[in-house]
Protein backbone atom coordinates (compact mmCIF):
# COMPACT_ATOMS: atom_id res chain seq x y z
CA UNK A 1 0.00 0.00 0.00
CA UNK A 2 1.65 3.23 -1.04
CA UNK A 3 0.01 5.68 0.96
CA UNK A 4 1.16 3.48 4.27
CA UNK A 5 4.18 3.16 3.03
CA UNK A 6 4.88 7.14 2.84
CA UNK A 7 3.58 7.25 6.32
CA UNK A 8 5.94 5.08 7.66
CA UNK A 9 9.06 7.04 6.00
CA UNK A 10 7.35 10.09 6.62
CA UNK A 11 6.48 11.39 2.90
CA UNK A 12 4.06 13.16 1.54
CA UNK A 13 1.90 11.65 -1.29
CA UNK A 14 1.64 13.70 -4.14
CA UNK A 15 -0.73 12.79 -6.80
CA UNK A 16 -1.30 13.89 -10.67
CA UNK A 17 -4.96 14.84 -11.33
CA UNK A 18 -6.43 15.52 -15.15
CA UNK A 19 -9.75 15.58 -15.57
CA UNK A 20 -11.80 13.05 -17.32
CA UNK A 21 -13.25 15.30 -20.04
CA UNK A 22 -12.42 19.09 -21.53
CA UNK A 23 -16.02 20.30 -19.70
CA UNK A 24 -14.42 19.50 -16.12
CA UNK A 25 -11.57 21.86 -16.38
CA UNK A 26 -12.66 24.21 -14.47
CA UNK A 27 -13.41 22.09 -11.86
CA UNK A 28 -10.17 20.05 -11.23
CA UNK A 29 -8.84 22.84 -9.82
CA UNK A 30 -10.80 22.10 -6.60
CA UNK A 31 -9.67 18.97 -6.64
CA UNK A 32 -5.99 19.97 -7.50
CA UNK A 33 -3.54 22.69 -7.48
CA UNK A 34 -1.19 23.81 -9.83
CA UNK A 35 2.84 23.09 -9.84
CA UNK A 36 3.45 26.17 -10.22
CA UNK A 37 5.02 28.71 -8.08
CA UNK A 38 2.73 30.22 -4.73
CA UNK A 39 1.55 26.20 -4.41
CA UNK A 40 4.67 24.25 -4.10
CA UNK A 41 6.45 24.35 -0.32
CA UNK A 42 9.86 25.50 -0.31
CA UNK A 43 11.45 23.65 0.53
CA UNK A 44 10.37 20.65 -1.13
CA UNK A 45 9.31 17.53 1.61
CA UNK A 46 10.21 14.39 1.03
CA UNK A 47 7.46 12.99 -0.91
CA UNK A 48 6.17 10.27 -3.47
CA UNK A 49 4.79 11.19 -7.00
CA UNK A 50 2.21 8.85 -8.31
CA UNK A 51 1.26 9.09 -11.74
CA UNK A 52 -1.75 7.35 -13.76
CA UNK A 53 -2.55 5.51 -16.42
CA UNK A 54 -2.45 7.61 -19.90
CA UNK A 55 -6.36 6.36 -20.14
CA UNK A 56 -7.97 6.82 -16.75
CA UNK A 57 -5.65 9.02 -14.37
CA UNK A 58 -5.35 7.77 -10.86
CA UNK A 59 -8.11 5.94 -8.95
CA UNK A 60 -10.46 7.65 -6.87
CA UNK A 61 -9.02 5.85 -4.05
CA UNK A 62 -5.65 6.85 -4.57
CA UNK A 63 -6.93 10.72 -4.75
CA UNK A 64 -8.54 9.99 -1.72
CA UNK A 65 -5.32 9.01 0.62
CA UNK A 66 -2.92 11.83 -1.38
CA UNK A 67 -1.86 14.18 0.71
CA UNK A 68 -1.99 16.76 -2.40
CA UNK A 69 -2.96 16.89 -6.35
CA UNK A 70 -1.09 18.40 -8.12
CA UNK A 71 -1.82 19.19 -12.14
CA UNK A 72 0.40 20.97 -14.97
CA UNK A 73 -0.86 24.08 -16.18
CA UNK A 74 -1.76 23.70 -19.95
CA UNK A 75 -2.84 25.70 -22.58
CA UNK A 76 -3.83 24.83 -26.28
CA UNK A 77 -5.62 21.72 -26.72
CA UNK A 78 -3.79 19.25 -25.14
CA UNK A 79 -5.08 17.92 -21.99
CA UNK A 80 -3.31 14.83 -21.79
CA UNK A 81 0.65 13.43 -22.00
CA UNK A 82 1.87 10.51 -22.54
CA UNK A 83 3.13 9.40 -18.77
CA UNK A 84 6.91 9.08 -19.48
CA UNK A 85 6.95 12.87 -21.18
CA UNK A 86 4.43 13.65 -18.00
CA UNK A 87 7.01 12.64 -15.31
CA UNK A 88 10.00 14.14 -17.64
CA UNK A 89 7.94 17.69 -17.40
CA UNK A 90 6.57 17.03 -13.41
CA UNK A 91 10.46 16.39 -12.51
CA UNK A 92 11.53 19.29 -14.21
CA UNK A 93 9.09 21.71 -12.85
CA UNK A 94 9.76 20.89 -9.09
CA UNK A 95 13.28 21.07 -9.82
CA UNK A 96 12.46 24.76 -11.27
CA UNK A 97 10.36 25.50 -8.71
CA UNK A 98 12.82 24.05 -5.46
CA UNK A 99 15.95 23.70 -7.27
CA UNK A 100 17.55 23.01 -3.73
CA UNK A 101 15.98 19.45 -4.07
CA UNK A 102 18.45 19.03 -6.91
CA UNK A 103 21.64 19.33 -4.88
CA UNK A 104 19.67 16.68 -2.67
CA UNK A 105 19.59 14.59 -5.69
CA UNK A 106 23.42 14.97 -6.75
CA UNK A 107 24.31 14.44 -3.12
CA UNK A 108 22.44 10.80 -3.41
CA UNK A 109 23.88 9.59 -6.14
CA UNK A 110 27.16 10.98 -6.02
CA UNK A 111 29.20 12.19 -8.64
CA UNK A 112 29.30 9.03 -11.13
CA UNK A 113 26.24 7.71 -12.55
Amino acid sequence: DVARCCREENRELWVTYCPPARSEQPQHQEVAVPLSTGYVPSPLPRLALVLGTETDGISAAMLEQSFRAVYLPMYGFVQSLNVAVACGMLLQRLFDLCPEARGVLLATLGTEF
